[in-house]
């Protein structure tokens, strides 16, 4: 993992502009977990519509990037 920047801020690299080349163009999502089926939601906050899913483990929580995409 690349070193942290600012001690208080873990995520000022993930601000607007500061993300990597690659991932630049990629339209905005939000991913929602679902505990009970075990699946995660894709959402296009745009329209507010669901666009996919994906089964996942039980119990899912947290739908987060790694630090390399």
């Amino acid at each position: 993992m690349p070193p942290v920047l600012e001690p208080h801020n873990l995520y000022v690299t993930d601000a607007p502009g500061q993300l990597a080349a690659v991932v630049r163009d990629v339209p905005y999502r939000i991913y929602v977990p679902e505990a009970v089926s075990g699946d995660v939601y894709e959402i296009d906050p745009a329209t507010f519509k669901i666009i996919a899913h994906f089964p996942t483990s039980p119990l899912s929580q947290h739908v987060v990037p790694s630090w390399d995409f």
